[in-house]
């Protein structure tokens, strides 16, 4: 017979065994091709052009990040190929028995390998290619753009990268078979199967002792997240140092302890085979304690990277509302107009430009530096409300930009003042409506002093349209402000039409730059008075659609990485954990044919499997949500800052994940593991 059609019948004879592989293999070329496709859906949509630019810079994000994720595939395919060729050992010592030579057995494993490889880089593009379409209409659903027409679209250099990527991996494997194989001797192979790793049994006591460390290592690193937060880098180094510290010595300790609790529940010890699954599993984690450290570790990135990311990118989206009020704001800064008494709207009409030909309505107003202040109870004892860099508004300026978007107007007697900030960062509205809740708080200026409105809490209305959330705001009576330094300039309106977007824009181009470039013309007398002697002019400019494209860039950034990346470490976790528990099955087997003459049943066994490959998957997963409840925790403080975390879709999003990917992979474990058990007892 051929090597080409041996080849060809061991694939098919060992569908089964290669399952595990070929699925991993596929779910990373199909991966592979769908992020990496991004770039090539922009001609279905109708996108501006900054969208245009962020979809394309997206993609080229992924390509890095590619370069990454396939050393990882990679690694996991040599893992799987390592299982699969250990599986067969006795089967390759038979062919050199039979007298053929290790070339000859070489280029047959060759053959398998670029079977199965090219097989599953078809049926992984046919996924990708498919997924890619879903993912259409998902980009254009977060980019908040419409699909102008759909097409079934093919990318060529998404294809072309997973065939490269896929290709070097499976060229790696090929040379790794031929040295493997090069390098075995007959007797090993023959009897590889009987060859077990040896059971070192644990000490007792002192791995009771390093459990008890490791549970008191990653308490203490959770009560600092708690306590301190992510955003305290001392903390969060030393947080993550004690829990990588305190994970490895949980598993380096896990089977000790295990066996020694386990084995004081006689009820449960010597129940069916209990005793045969118990032995079983602290055998593999004494063994692979590091392995599993490393697992928990990334189940761990890839739960939490789903989960914050797919929060962060609907609180992201939550904020819009609250971030454009307004069709767009202009705001202008600096000496240039701090120090003079310029007229935006006068500006305007000098240029040509007839503000109501623009907006249908409009405020425009002034904003002070507050005056030195008293320190803010809860954000620190020597915090002052000055230091936080407040505004300060006259109240008919803001009852006027309330007017605008059907708010209620606020009333405040000559001596009082009120608070406005729609930050939702924990702690700071307590600590905001605390200040107003305190009757010594109070601001004086020019002899006038102003306390809090009584009754009144924090408001949270935005007072312009930026693309950032605003700090904090003093809404002061309209007599405060005198002799205050005036800081911006601004100006807030509502589009008559449409087409008022390009007019403002265009107005920011005269008022910025001058007509035609041209900064010392004299048709330019506003904007050189502005730009006449020493000193400074900022503007900004910011528009309802802007700052939607923003936070929907953002957003889908955020989703697609941290998707991208959670799967991926999902479904490494998945691979590795499965295959340890088929080498094991595969081991096994022996032990489970003296099982069955010693009068154990095929349901017995079949439960023993069950229970050895459920414990084994579930104990790092276990920790790893542990974790990732404290670092959820700890991180929805700082989600809070764009918006409400979704605990519910969050959970959600995450949990189907799991089950798709976490829940497969063991399944499909288990139902191989059990063939492999009941085959042993034939």
């Amino acid at each position: 017979m051929s090597s080409f059609s041996l080849a060809l019948r061991n694939v098919r004879r060992s569908i089964k065994e290669y399952g595990i592989y070929f699925l991993t293999v596929s779910l990373g070329i199909a991966l592979f091709y769908v992020f990496n496709s991004i770039d090539s859906q922009k001609a279905m949509m109708d996108l501006s052009e900054q969208q245009m630019q962020a979809i394309s810079a997206l993609n080229k994000i992924m390509s890095y990040l590619t370069v990454f994720i396939s050393a990882i595939f990679g690694f996991l395919i040599l893992y799987a190929n390592a299982f699969l060729v250990r599986r067969r050992k006795k089967e390759l010592g038979i062919y050199m028995t039979l007298g053929m030579k290790k070339g000859r057995i070489s280029h047959i494993l060759i053959l398998e390998t670029t079977f199965v490889g090219l097989f599953s880089l078809v049926m992984g593009l046919i996924a990708g290619i498919f997924a890619s379409q879903g993912l259409s209409l998902l980009t254009a659903k977060l980019f908040g753009a419409s699909i102008k027409r759909f097409s079934f679209v093919f990318s060529s250099t998404a294809a072309g990268k997973a065939v490269i990527y896929f290709g070097v991996a499976f060229l790696v494997v090929m040379l790794f078979n031929t040295v493997n194989i090069s390098r075995q001797k007959l007797l090993n192979l023959i009897y590889a199967n009987r060859k077990n790793e040896a059971f070192k049994a644990p000490n007792i006591a002192l791995s009771f002792v390093l459990f008890l460390v490791s549970v008191v290592l990653v308490g203490f690193a959770y009560h600092i997240i708690l306590k301190d937060g992510m955003m305290n880098s001392q903390s969060f180094i030393r947080a993550i140092i004690l829990g990588v510290i305190g994970s490895f010595l949980f598993f380096f300790s896990l089977s000790g302890f295990f066996l020694t609790v386990v084995s004081r529940m006689k009820g449960i010890y010597f129940k069916n085979l209990n005793l045969f699954v118990l032995k079983q599993i602290n055998s593999r984690i004494n063994t692979a304690y590091i392995s599993m450290t490393l697992v928990c570790l990334m189940l761990f990135i890839g739960i939490s990277s789903i989960s914050v990311g797919s929060s962060m990118s609907a609180a992201n989206k939550e904020s819009l509302k609250a971030l454009t009020p307004y069709d767009a704001t202009l705001r202008l800064g600096g000496d240039k107009v701090t120090n003079t008494n310029f007229d935006i709207l006068m500006a305007m009409k000098e240029k040509g430009t007839d503000i109501s030909q623009i907006a249908k309505d409009y405020v425009s107003y002034d904003i002070y530096q507050a005056p030195s202040g008293i320190p803010l109870s809860g954000l620190g004892d020597n915090v002052k409300i000055n230091e936080l860099s407040p505004d300060m508004m006259r109240l008919s300026d803001y009852n006027a930009l309330m007017k605008m978007q059907g708010e209620p107007e606020l009333s405040l007697n000559e001596n009082e003042f009120a608070i406005c900030s729609n930050v939702s960062m924990k702690g700071w509205k307590e600590n905001l409506t605390r200040f107003l809740a305190d009757g010594n708080s109070s601001f004086t200026n020019n002899g006038m002093t102003i306390h809090p409105k009584k009754g009144l809490h924090l408001l949270t209305e935005s007072t312009d349209t930026d693309t950032s959330l605003g700090g904090l705001s003093l809404i002061v009576p309209d007599a405060f402000v005198e002799g205050c330094e005036k800081t911006d300039l601004v100006l807030s309106m509502n589009f008559v039409n449409p087409e008022g977007e390009a007019a403002a824009g265009k107005l920011l181009d005269i008022m910025t730059i001058g007509e035609n470039g041209k900064t010392n013309s004299s048709k330019d007398s506003i904007y050189d008075s502005l730009i006449a002697g020493e000193g400074t002019l900022d503007t900004a400019y910011a528009t309802r659609t802007q700052v939607i494209e923003t936070t929907n860039i953002t957003s889908t950034a955020i989703a697609y990485l941290t998707l991208y990346v959670g799967i991926v470490f999902l479904l490494t976790c998945a691979s590795v954990l499965a295959i340890a528990q088929l080498s094991e099955a595969s081991d096994n087997q022996e032990r489970y044919r003296l099982l069955s003459k010693l009068g154990a049943s095929k349901k017995q066994i079949a439960s023993s499997v069950f229970r050895q490959i459920f414990i084994y998957f579930a104990i790092p997963l276990v920790l790893a949500a542990a974790h990732s409840v404290i670092a959820i925790k700890s991180m929805s403080d700082i989600v809070s800052a764009m918006g409400d975390m979704d605990v519910l879709a969050m959970s959600l999003v995450t949990g189907v994940l799991m089950i798709g990917i976490y829940g497969g992979y063991f399944l499909i474990t288990y139902f191989t593991a059990k063939r492999m058990a009941v085959t042993a007892q034939r």
